[in-house]
């Protein structure tokens, strides 16, 4: 997965990161799978708004307004819904209903971009593909950008992965990121 993050016209930031087991098991989805693609599209959204959430100008406490361009309508279809027929990509759905309830971002507009021209974040997508050729040069967009180490997705990435508490239980805890934990 890849995307980068543009200040108006001027990409600031970029990333890419491999899909892995862990990224298998958290959604359902199937590495090389030609039906899970809306799923790591999806992923990629999720990914990208994390982490340029600590990159971006915003101030802490304040909610960061953005704009979130994909090639993929299924994967954007969700990020308004925050859900899906796919109950693979409602894993993503449920990240995202998450962070805004928690407010960690706010995506104001969703927009597709056809695939023909979706090249840069194509390119960064495919970066820890089999079969890359070391002659895949990097796209002139992405010269001098700082390049973004995205955090390993393991399980305590994924925010809303915890199970309910049973009723009656003792007070359980939700993670919530920094700033503070919420009792039930």
């Amino acid at each position: 997965i890849g995307g980068f993050l543009a200040d108006n016209d001027k990409v600031v930031a970029c990333f890419d990161s491999a899909l892995t087991e862990e990224d298998e098991a958290a959604t359902g989805g199937v590495i090389g799978e030609p039906a899970s693609q809306t799923i790591w599209e999806g992923l990629a959204i999720l990914a990208a708004l994390r982490l340029f959430q600590q990159k971006a100008a915003w101030k802490d406490g304040e909610c960061a307004r953005v704009r979130v361009r994909s090639d993929s309508k299924g994967a954007l279809g969700a990020a308004i819904k925050l859900a899906s027929k796919d109950p693979r990509l409602n894993t993503i759905g449920r990240e995202l209903a998450f962070d805004r309830a928690t407010e960690q971002y706010r995506v104001e507009v969703h927009e597709h971009t056809p695939g023909v021209t979706n090249k840069t974040p194509d390119w960064l997508s495919r970066v820890a593909a089999p079969g890359r050729k070391a002659s895949d040069e990097l796209p002139r967009i992405l010269r001098g950008v700082q390049r973004l180490k995205c955090e390993a997705r393991t399980a305590a990435w994924w925010r809303t992965r915890s199970p309910p508490s049973a009723p009656g239980a003792a007070s359980s805890k939700i993670r919530l990121p920094p700033g503070g934990e919420v009792g039930e």
